[in-house]
């Protein structure tokens, strides 16, 4: 079974696996991830200080996740990012 930190840690990944994808398939990449963060910020009524993933408790990340799911498939017409990009980014964090 899985314990309360280990379900937060699932969430956040999952987090930055929707924010990487935004920023990654935006057309000005420099801007993009300061971009998708402020953004979300907005999006959750929080300072943009207070908006890193790192940051975030369970209730803050379910909420993200409503929102980047949301937006994904606003800009991509796909429910959500495909398994292999998630693995891929969990190589990419380890």
């Amino acid at each position: 079974m899985e314990t309360k930190e280990q379900e937060l840690r699932r969430y956040k990944h999952e987090v930055h696996c929707y924010l990487d994808t935004l920023w990654l398939i935006s057309s000005n990449k420099s801007k993009a991830r300061n971009s998708w963060y402020n953004w979300l910020a907005l999006q959750m009524g929080k300072d943009r200080e207070e908006t890193h993933v790192s940051q975030f408790t369970l209730d803050d990340c379910k909420q993200a996740l409503s929102i980047l799911k949301k937006k994904y498939k606003q800009i991509t017409g796909r429910n959500n990012i495909a398994k292999a990009v998630k693995k891929q980014m969990r190589r990419r964090n380890k």
